[in-house]
């Protein structure tokens, strides 16, 4: 065979290999939701590339498009980092209470729904700022340009008020994304042995091998404030006082998180028994894919 009928051979086969790895390449840090908690009804995401705020319901197991409406975000664009950058932020939030019209500046409509930004993952990253809300416009306008605000989420009244119950529930996440195909995140089928890994955090922690227990936590991993030297001292120490360990991980929710390569968060409400110590609270965690495992980087517990 000639050098060239070769070549002729090869090349799809070689343009296929390339647009896969384009494909794979492009992928990388799209946010979608691996598990939902049966207590989340709703989910927004915001697609800031293209301006668009997606409202998703979840019922029985499976997320569906409510609406898709415009919106307008920050002047300066997003992935917001320092205060009075007029970016937009990009990560999953919380919403943390409700301003209604009467007690706000007319420029911000109808209402406003504070964000929690920056979160526990900005900080970690020395993210600064404030005051990110989604909120409405003046009432005499219909619609902003896509890129005007000082780093909120604006929807025109009507919009907002359309949404206001799904907003007031504080339990719906609020994922803020470079990049949001509906598609992926609604039809995602994620089967990748995360969770038998999550599940082996658990049953580790249980066994009280607490050796064993740390090799799930990377070596730049914090907990509000302490390192791994001294997480790790910390739960050598109270291990020993231990007799037995029960956990029972309720409302688990696990999300890849946006603009991040092999990063998920994990929240869910942590039921914990001991001989000496009783508890309850929510946990959060971030845990990483490195050299194909998954550790944790960043664990707190809040009420």
């Amino acid at each position: 065979m000639g050098y060239m009928s070769l070549l002729k051979k090869l090349l799809p086969i070689v343009l296929l290999i390339f647009l896969t790895q384009r494909a794979v390449t492009a992928e990388a840090g799209l946010p979608s939701v691996v598990v939902l908690s049966d207590h989340i009804a709703n989910v927004v995401v915001v697609d800031l590339s293209k301006g668009l705020f997606s409202l998703l319901e979840h019922k029985d197991g499976e997320l569906s498009l409510v609406k898709t409406v415009a919106t307008s975000i920050g002047k300066q664009g997003y992935d917001k980092f320092y205060e009075g950058d007029k970016k937009t932020p990009i990560g999953i939030y919380k919403i943390t209470g409700y301003k209604p019209d009467d007690t706000i500046a007319a420029k911000y409509g109808v209402g406003a729904f504070p964000l929690d930004y920056p979160n526990t993952w900005d900080q970690k990253r020395s993210r600064t700022g404030s005051g990110i809300w989604i909120h409405g416009m003046y009432k005499n306008m219909t619609s902003r340009p896509k890129r005007d605000s000082d780093g909120c989420v604006v929807l025109n009244n009507d919009d907002l008020h359309s949404i206001f119950d799904q907003l007031l529930d504080k339990n719906t996440p609020v994922i803020l994304a470079e990049n949001a195909p509906l598609d992926t995140l609604i039809n995602n089928d994620i089967n990748d042995g995360f969770m038998d890994v999550f599940d082996g955090w658990v049953s580790t922690w249980e066994s009280r091998d607490v050796e064993k227990y740390l090799d799930f936590y990377a070596a730049d991993f914090d907990n509000e404030g302490k390192n791994f030297s001294q997480w790790a001292a910390h739960k050598r120490r109270v291990n020993k006082k231990k007799t037995f360990i029960d956990i029972d991980a309720k409302k688990l929710s696990v999300f890849d998180y946006p603009n991040e390569e092999n990063l998920r968060l994990v929240e869910f409400y942590q039921d914990y028994k001991s001989n000496n110590y009783n508890g309850a609270a929510w946990k959060r965690q971030f845990w990483r894919q490195q050299d194909g495992n998954w550790q944790i980087v960043y664990e707190d517990t809040y009420w």
